[in-house]
């Protein structure tokens, strides 16, 4: 699938609910009875527990690049804490919205991305990347490499970036390998998701079949990355893991991978 037929099927599933297409849960199924004060404290707590796997110091002082950021569920909390943030999304719906609800956040921009690279961001213009709940979504193995090497351009040397996405492939070198090419790095399995503390759901039943309507979207499911591959693209664009944790939900395992761009 190509970058333009994803951005076609997420702007279709941003018209028919955003809000449901960043955080599929009952709650968000009917965006006429939304608690829309819910949704963004979610976005806060998530974002703030990101943030503490990551050894950032002065953040104030920081610039920030956001992959994925919807209609800003998170973005308003990093604008509190970074000097700058690049908010990018590959719905122009999605935007449109965030522009619309965030547009007093001065040290925001929000731009619409091709769903291939981090354009128009310049090379070594950050010092953070983060992307939670994004990559998973996208349909091609290389395009998510394609996003790793991005993250590698667009980091400052020194910088830090936070990457989730689905894995595979786990098993396919050895632990003495994969420590030989990134330090500290390790298979431990999370029985706790851990960036869900301090969320409390409201649970309920679904009521529609919006997961039916939008599982006919391949950018619904996404794709998984050979684990072998991605140590490779990490080694590529210089970014060494600092610290890593594998989810296993069910039969999908996701990566959470804190990096460091180091210099040549």
């Amino acid at each position: 699938m190509t970058a333009l037929m994803m951005k076609q099927q997420w702007q279709q599933m941003a018209e028919t609910n955003p809000f449901f297409g960043i955080t599929s849960w009952p709650e968000f199924e009917d965006p006429t009875h939304l608690d829309l004060e819910f949704f963004w404290d979610i976005g806060r707590t998530h974002a703030r527990n990101l943030l503490q796997k990551v050894p950032l110091r002065r953040s104030e002082q920081l610039s920030m690049v956001e992959i994925g950021c919807g209609v800003g569920r998170m973005t308003h909390y990093f604008a509190e804490r970074f000097a700058r943030v690049t908010a990018m999304d590959i719905s122009g719906e999605m935007v449109s919205r965030a522009q619309r609800y965030w547009r007093h956040l001065d040290n925001v921009r929000f731009i619409e991305g091709s769903g291939a690279d981090l354009m128009p961001v310049a090379d070594a213009e950050v010092d953070f990347v983060l992307s939670f709940y994004v990559l998973n979504h996208v349909t091609d193995p290389e395009t998510v490499l394609g996003y790793v090497h991005e993250t590698g351009r667009v980091l400052k040397n020194g910088g830090h970036a936070l990457l989730h996405m689905r894995v595979r492939d786990l098993d396919a070198w050895s632990p003495v390998r994969l420590r030989s090419r990134l330090r500290r790095i390790g298979r431990p399995a999370s029985k706790q998701l851990w960036w869900n503390q301090g969320v409390t759901r409201r649970e309920r039943e679904m009521k529609t079949d919006l997961i039916g309507q939008f599982s006919k979207h391949d950018a619904w499911h996404g794709c998984e990355v050979p684990w072998p591959a991605l140590v490779d693209a990490l080694a590529r664009a210089r970014l060494e893991a600092v610290w890593t944790d594998v989810a296993e939900l069910g039969p999908t395992e996701f990566a959470f991978l804190v990096l460091r761009k180091q210099a040549p």
